[in-house]
């Protein structure tokens, strides 16, 4: 028996893709199986904070027992939290390798966390100031992913009689975004063509005026 993750889930004729690696993302930290690594967000510029979340497990007397990202969340978040997420995310690790390893059952050790929950990480947490849902199980699912000392709103959608997407026009917003021909300022458009093996823009000059 092997221990693998899902990394992505099977599409048309292509099989699902595996690892080896098991890796877990948290709001400030994501951990795999490449014990002792350490990296920083690109998006954290900062010289003197990617020195200090480089030393910060170690300084706070933990032993790195897995390879480790700091995301960008980090920059302005108080070091107790990350330690805190860091030392829960490795408990977390261990336990699905102990059940591998001693459990006699095979399936499902354990589930990824909603797609949803993954794009507001990478989206960070630093951009929103609120989130509002009117489907009631996605907002138990952000409550119980994020606590109460997040750094933004969360709100329950309530009103029954002019559902929430309606309000914000957003079947007019979807199909404009997966319009394959996009318009640009110049009077150009682009024309983007999605195919199995690859994505293809075409360029076009439309309405565009060419002033020399």
């Amino acid at each position: 028996m092997i221990l693998v993750q899902v990394v992505q889930e099977p599409q048309k004729l292509k099989q699902a893709r595996l690892t080896g690696n098991i890796s877990i993302s948290g709001k400030y930290v994501a951990l795999d199986l490449k014990e002792g690594s350490v990296g920083v967000s690109k998006r954290i510029k900062d010289d003197n904070v990617v020195r200090h979340l480089k030393e910060l497990i170690d300084s706070a007397g933990d032993n790195q027992r897995y390879g480790l990202v700091y995301r960008t969340a980090c920059e302005n978040a108080d070091d107790k939290e990350i330690v805190a997420e860091y030392e829960k995310l490795s408990d977390y690790i261990t336990d699905i390798i102990n059940k591998a390893t001693y459990e006699r059952k095979t399936g499902i050790l354990s589930k990824e966390k909603p797609e949803f929950v993954s794009l507001i990480e990478d989206y960070g947490f630093e951009r929103i100031d609120e989130l509002k849902t009117d489907i009631s199980d996605v907002y138990e699912s952000l409550r119980n992913y994020f606590d109460d000392n997040s750094s933004f709103c969360l709100t329950l959608y309530q009103e029954n009689e002019y559902p929430y997407y309606k309000l914000l026009d957003l079947e007019t917003e979807i199909s404009r975004m997966l319009n394959k021909k996009v318009w640009l300022k110049s009077g150009g458009f682009l024309i983007i063509e999605h195919t199995e093996a690859m994505v293809v823009i075409d360029v076009n000059t439309g309405k565009a005026i060419n002033n020399g």
